[in-house]
């Protein structure tokens, strides 16, 4: 008489969290990485569903012999309801032709080794990169009491519980560490065993995409997933890892501090103690959470009972059906890997300038500060837009100085910073010079990567790239954009591209213009009317000149929006135009997608005016130097070329190129169209 489908999961269940069970073949203890028909053929002996040991050399010959039940899909998600409690399910990882088999525990639910420690999960948090294809019982024993599941296979069938907060509560994070969990008969060290400890790029706990958390249990019990609503609609979607006790002092039933602080965030000890982290939603950590409080918490159901971590906010809204396809809205990191050493603080270095010197050249290498010999004329450079500031010079070779790529490069004027840096390239011919190229923290931004995000503004857009990128920010130097991006996915684009079409929708829907630049090492983002300067150029400031007009690049006297309405099949158009330009130009049009709820009648003239007039361009060289002219800033003119008159005329830098030497002058490329330039 074959063994109980109860007597089966129990002995499997004794493995969860383990990284080797005992092998019922051959004897023995196996590790549980690449055994998982091993351990169901070895939980089908134990368990006495097979009188022997019954088993194949790969999941994929015992899915040949005995896997004959085909798996349904529902809208995406494995189809659980016709799936016996006991049965062996097998799969596929990849490209791994031997297979896998996981042990269906009832539930939606499955165990398996394969993995290392063995787990029991629910099956549809593990379709990324694993294709399920059929049913059946190892070695065609079916073990008794083995039923169909009484639940629902839609994991949305689990009710969901909403929790209203009292106001002006949640509006403080803290943070503790994974490692500290110990107890090993906790539900929360049985959830971190099953799922792993795995940790984001910045050593937040991770499960499922979610970020872990511990919370009293007003809120639900460890391994509810929850949606924690900010009082500006933000989500933040968490699972409960650890319970805080409501004994604590200062805790009641909303959480520590008297409720202020209703979610402790579960970090990576190792890198979040030493030293100590920032709290989340302070200002160098995720600071577009701070400064707002929780609304609402809503409890989407247990781990261990099947909920779906992907359920969520987009469930709340009954009215959806639940077919509807959610568009992409955020981005997770599941897990770093990382291959060698371990990373550092990366503080911004203070380098206290001396007014009485003229120029200073800092070098710092492990934390010695090198101030070498300079030899020639040092060159900075900016450009407007979408370039990392530049600086160029040489050195005089010593035996003292060891500088090497990545070093910090900082150059000053008379005690003023003028570039923080990073060293990129060095060379050197046979002489003692040592040619040197830095960029600012700008030339990051080359990276690629992708992104998705909802209603964020260009400047938390900017904070959010600049935290995963450790790049330095001071947001008191990131003027407040106001306008809320309705969505965007940015698949594979530079940073620099995801920020330009951030800040491109910005500039259309406001009519302003933002100017993102390095300021001595500190991102910082400005209205192009914040970097005015009093300087004015004339025939005494600069000594050569070379003026252009043209319509052949930006310049547009038609904008044409779009949109696409899925429920016709039709796409909407929506033209502005300048007839008398037309006249003058013929067509020269910029065409915009629309996004969700943009209103082109709000924004289409504006826009229209931004671009149509005629792109005149001023190139001086020698001018008299002066810090403030980066690219960006503008300054006066009053030039008489003959057919052009500037006569105290504002135009912007478009490109700026700073020599210091005995003398200090810039070459100046000036960008001008009305109001600019008469």
């Amino acid at each position: 008489m074959s063994g109980t489908v109860s007597e089966l999961l129990a002995w499997a269940r004794k493995y969860v969290g383990k990284g080797s069970f005992p092998h019922q073949g051959g004897g023995g203890t196996w590790s549980a990485t690449n055994s998982c028909q091993a351990f169901v053929a070895s939980a089908y002996k134990a368990s006495g569903v097979n009188a022997a040991y019954t088993s194949k050399d790969t999941a994929a010959l015992a899915k040949a012999a005995w896997g004959k039940n085909k798996i349904a899909y529902k809208n995406g998600k494995i189809d659980y309801s016709n799936i016996p409690t006991g049965a062996c399910i097998y799969s596929q990882c990849g490209k791994d032709t031997r297979g896998h088999v996981s042990i269906y525990s009832g539930n939606g639910n499955i165990i398996e080794a394969g993995v290392n420690p063995i787990r029991e999960i629910n099956i549809n948090q593990t379709l990324n990169n694993r294709k399920y294809y059929s049913w059946g019982y190892n070695g065609n024993s079916k073990p008794n009491g083995s039923t169909t599941s009484t639940g629902s296979s839609s994991p949305a069938a689990i009710p969901t519980k909403t929790i209203t907060l009292p106001t002006g509560l949640g509006g403080t994070f803290t943070y503790m560490g994974w490692q500290l969990i110990t107890s090993k008969t906790s539900t929360q060290y049985k959830l971190r065993s099953q799922t792993g400890q795995n940790f984001n790029s910045e050593g937040f706990g991770i499960i499922n995409s979610r970020y872990v958390v511990a919370c009293t249990t007003t809120y639900g019990a460890v391994g509810d997933y929850i949606d924690v609503y900010q009082s500006n609609g933000n989500v933040l979607k968490c699972i409960i890892g650890d319970i805080k006790n409501q004994n604590d002092a200062g805790c009641n039933k909303w959480g520590h501090l008297s409720g202020k602080c209703v979610i402790e965030f579960v970090v990576d000890k190792a890198k979040w103690y030493n030293p100590m982290h920032a709290n989340p939603g302070t200002s160098s950590c995720h600071p577009e959470w701070g400064g707002k409080t929780i609304a609402k918490i809503v409890n989407l159901g247990s781990y261990f009972e099947g909920a779906s971590a992907d359920a969520g906010a987009e469930e709340a809204n009954k009215s959806k059906s639940k077919e509807e396809k959610v568009e992409l809205c955020s981005t997770s990191v599941i897990s770093t890997v990382n291959v060698a050493g371990s990373l550092n603080d990366n503080k911004y270095i203070n380098i206290a300038g001396n007014k009485d010197a003229l120029y200073e050249l800092h070098i710092i290498n492990n934390g010695v500060d090198y101030q070498p010999i300079i030899v020639g004329e040092v060159t900075w450079t900016t450009e407007w837009k979408d370039a990392a500031g530049k600086l160029e010079f040489s050195v005089l070779k010593d035996s003292a100085l060891d500088i090497q790529e990545g070093n910090t490069v900082a150059f000053l004027k008379n005690g003023t910073g003028v570039f923080y840096g990073y060293l990129f390239t060095k060379s050197r011919s046979k002489g003692k010079e040592i040619s040197c190229v830095a960029y600012d923290q700008l030339r990051y931004l080359k990276n690629k990567d992708t992104y998705c995000y909802l209603n964020k503004s260009l400047r938390e857009v900017i904070i959010m790239i600049a935290m995963d990128y450790r790049l330095k920010v001071d947001q008191s130097k990131l003027v407040d954009t106001k306008y809320a991006i309705p969505g965007r996915v940015e698949d594979n684009e530079t940073l620099f591209d995801i920020i330009k079409n951030a800040r491109d929708l910005t500039e259309q829907a406001t009519g302003n213009i933002y100017i993102l630049f390095d300021d001595y090492g500190l991102l910082s983002l400005k209205a192009i009317e914040d970097l005015k300067t009093d300087y004015l150029l004339d025939n005494e400031t600069a000594e050569d000149m070379d003026y252009t007009s043209s319509i052949d690049d930006e310049v547009y006297n038609q904008i044409q929006f779009y949109r696409d309405d899925e429920t016709t099949g039709n796409r909407a158009k929506y033209i502005f135009q300048n007839s008398e330009l037309i006249n003058k130009w013929g067509v020269l049009q910029l065409t915009c997608k629309l996004e969700k709820d943009d209103n082109p009648a709000a924004f289409g003239k504006s826009i229209l005016n931004l671009y149509s007039e005629k792109k005149r361009e001023l190139t001086v060289k020698d001018c008299f130097g002066d810090v403030r002219l980066r690219a960006g800033a503008s300054l006066f003119v009053n030039l008489d070329l003959g057919d052009v008159i500037f006569k105290n005329c504002q135009v912007i830098v478009k490109k700026a190129v700073h020599k210091f030497g005995t003398k200090y002058s810039c070459d100046l490329t000036l960008l001008g169209g009305t109001p600019y330039v008469s």
